[in-house]
């Protein structure tokens, strides 16, 4: 008698309750899926870096020279086509250094330097990004003047936004599109703060 009671106490297991633990199990199996693709698909087209230098100031802070550890950060998409106007990080083989700097333009586009001031396919630079003593490029202490060249295909004119301190692409050259790590498209401040561009 004594083993019947304990199998009357015996319940099978409810059958809604079986189906809401695999239902469970399905969408955290789903979840973690998902965030390793997306995990593995960032790592494949995006990349980091930190700014060092003033030459992009006052878009983005490099913080203390040498300092790696200071400044901006940016996230750079490995895969977006570069377009004049996008600051983007180049791995400059003859320079062996990484380079953060704005695209002035690409394949194709005429660029002249007349008193200071860039043209691009005959148009002035707009410059909304450039402080006031930026507008003008100089050499030493006279304007900058550099006679109309035009862009060779596959390859970027590349200049930091702070023009009186930035090495780019006035004293090497044009860059091969080879040489672009990405475009930046995120900006992670000192402060933590994030901008989106």
């Amino acid at each position: 008698m004594n083993e019947i009671n304990e199998l009357e106490d015996f319940s099978p297991v409810d059958p809604k309750k079986k189906k809401v633990k695999i239902a469970l199990s399905v969408i955290a199996s789903v979840i973690v899926l998902a965030l390793l693709v997306t995990v593995i698909t960032l790592s494949c087209i995006t990349e980091s870096f930190i700014v060092d230098g003033a030459s992009m100031q006052p878009t983005l802070d490099g913080g203390k020279d040498g300092n790696y550890t200071d400044g901006d950060k940016v996230i750079v998409n490995k895969v977006k086509q570069i377009s004049r106007g996008d600051i983007v990080v180049a791995s400059v083989a003859k320079e062996n250094k990484t380079l953060i700097k704005r695209c002035v333009a690409v394949g194709g586009d005429k660029v002249k330097i007349e008193s200071g001031i860039l043209y691009v396919n005959g148009v002035q630079e707009s410059g909304e990004y450039l402080s006031v003593e930026n507008k003008r490029m100089y050499n030493g202490v006279e304007l900058l003047n550099v006679e109309e060249f035009v862009v060779k295909p596959n390859y970027v004119y590349l200049l930091g936004d702070n023009r009186s301190v930035s090495h780019d692409s006035r004293a090497i050259g044009q860059i091969s599109v080879d040489e672009i790590n990405g475009v930046v498209f995120m900006i992670i401040r000192e402060n933590k703060k994030l901008e989106f561009i």
